[in-house]
């Protein structure tokens, strides 16, 4: 009995004992007391501000960087901020922990983590009179930064872009040549992998462009003509015409479709297809430019606002890639059994001095089914037939003069069942026409405008008698021959009007090659050219 009273008073004491040393010591000697709030933290400026933690006697920052060798630390501090400037090194990319610890070192909130990068300066930026942009390498740690990117900003549309390279110059103008010309602020970064460590102060460029800039595009394609192969060379104009084609397009390239529906259904047509009866077509023109021709905003999905036309039909000038390659688009309708006009002679009767302009107007219907504006006093227009010089028209009783040159201008379409190929030869009485305009009329009608010039000439005027002595004969071809030579004194011995027999450029080579094969009865030479041979 009294054993276990014994052992019950010394369990008893060493209770009393334990409880009066837990009485006495902090409980945190024996369990961390929760966070009362979690800890969050910001920087601005490089400096690091946190949240005050209930409980904490101190903060515990660490930060290592495993891009500068051999440098790591902690650092701890009463406060709820640090200034990493003061430790940090430019160009450091820092893995940076924050925790609040109670006075015995234990953990009483959250640790908080962040990558921070230390951004330093790229100095000595400068752009040279030979648009030479450079700076100064960026170092840190006895490390270079591994590229470099230029940033620029246009002024005028806040659009920006960047480029990398490796080095630490580069020629600016080369670097905006997809841009227009204007005021830009460029500016260098330096990475290091994909994060920014260092970047340079702005610098103002104003940059000259050299390039084409492309708003406009117009597309023609042989129409889809049953039994023909789709068309792979097609006519591109550009800017109106302003901007040349040849020099602005790489390649194009024609990609056609086809389905039995007006409007679903499309599938590609490849090599060795040919246009059906009742198929309907749609195509695809892609345009390849130069490197010095770019569209004038590739940021756009498409140009909506451009009036660009497909075969007359509206279309957008759709981006593909970058500035350089876009398409514009129609859908073409369903191939016709039609004849396809290739060459084209419309018939006047050409401008002879003292005569009536309206006593010229005789226009033949073109055989091949064309219909053209005959000119009246009563119906004429500015895009119907008319005669003009330097550009101003004439009416119908104005009197042609002789040694003036006058431009046969004429509208016409095809009829129902022709169509004009897109690279059709006109020629009006014989003399190449150039294309001037297409238009439509109010019921759909497609009608083109073509010109052609010719020197007008008085009744004495007798083509091939060069030396005006009232013949044609060898005597007149070996005179012009000498006179184009330049004997001496057989300038003076022809006659100009007679000897410019094609009515073109004055007296040339090409004259005397007609007068040639005229007397030597090559065939339609004298009579095309109203040469009278003995």
């Amino acid at each position: 009995m009294r054993s276990i009273r014994h052992r019950s008073l010394s369990f008893l004491t060493a209770f009393l004992v334990a409880l009066s040393l837990f009485a006495v010591l902090p409980r945190e000697m024996f369990t961390a007391e929760a966070a009362s709030s979690t800890l969050s933290a910001k920087i601005e400026k490089n400096v690091l501000s946190w949240n005050s933690i209930k409980g904490a006697s101190y903060y515990s920052l660490t930060f290592t960087c495993d891009n500068i060798p051999n440098f790591s630390g902690e650092i701890t501090t009463p406060n709820l901020s640090y200034d990493l400037g003061e430790a940090l090194i430019a160009g450091g990319i820092y893995d940076l922990t924050l925790v609040a610890k109670n006075s015995y070192g234990v953990d009483v909130s959250n640790v908080y983590t962040k990558e921070y990068i230390f951004v330093g300066t790229i100095t000595g930026v400068k752009i040279t009179d030979g648009h030479i942009l450079s700076w100064n390498a960026f170092k840190y740690a006895n490390q270079y930064a591994d590229r470099y990117y230029v940033a620029y900003e246009e002024e005028a549309t806040h659009s920006s872009s960047a480029q990398y390279i490796e080095n630490t110059v580069i020629d600016i103008n080369e670097l905006l040549k997809r841009k227009p010309s204007g005021k830009y602020t460029v500016w260098i970064v330096a990475k290091c992998g994909t994060a920014n460590i260092a970047r340079s102060n702005d610098i103002d460029y104003n940059y000259v462009s050299s390039a084409v800039f492309i708003t406009k595009t117009d597309v023609t394609v042989d129409v889809p003509i049953a039994g023909d192969t789709p068309d792979t060379k097609p006519i591109v104009v550009l800017n109106n015409g302003k901007a040349s084609s040849e020099d602005c397009i790489k390649q194009t390239e024609m990609r056609w479709f086809v389905s039995d529906k007006a409007d679903s259904g499309f599938s590609r047509l490849y090599s060795g297809a040919v246009f059906e009866v009742g198929k309907y077509y749609k195509c695809q023109c892609l345009v390849y430019l130069n490197d010095n021709a770019f569209l004038d905003d590739y940021t756009q999905q498409h140009h909506e606002d451009d009036q660009s036309t497909f075969n007359g039909q509206s279309s957008p000038m759709y981006n593909v890639e970058g500035l350089y390659v876009y398409r514009v688009e129609a859908a073409l309708g369903p191939a016709q059994s039609v004849n396809k006009l290739t060459d084209l002679d419309i018939g006047i009767i050409k401008p002879v001095a003292g005569e009536r302009v309206g006593d010229c107007d005789d226009i033949v219907r073109c055989h091949g089914g064309l219909i053209v504006q005959r000119l009246t006093q009563s119906t004429a227009t500015e895009n119907q037939f008319a005669w003009k010089e330097n550009g101003k028209k004439h009416s119908v009783n104005d009197l042609f003069e002789a040694g003036h040159h006058y431009s046969a201008v004429i509208q016409f379409r095809t009829i129902s069942s022709c169509v004009l190929s897109k690279d059709v030869k006109v020629t009006i009485a014989g003399v190449p026409a150039e294309f001037v305009s297409k238009t439509n009329d109010q019921y759909g009608n497609e009608w083109v405008t073509y010109a052609a010039d010719f020197l007008c000439t008085d009744s004495t005027v007798r083509k091939g008698d060069v030396n005006n002595d009232g013949v044609v004969d060898v005597t007149d071809l070996t005179v012009l021959a000498r006179s184009l030579a330049h004997w001496p004194g057989y300038d003076e011995q022809i006659n100009e009007a007679n000897a410019d027999i094609d009515g073109k450029d004055g007296v040339t080579a090409v004259d005397y090659t007609i007068l040639a094969r005229a007397l030597a009865r090559w065939p339609g030479y004298a009579e095309d050219y109203g040469i009278v041979l003995p």
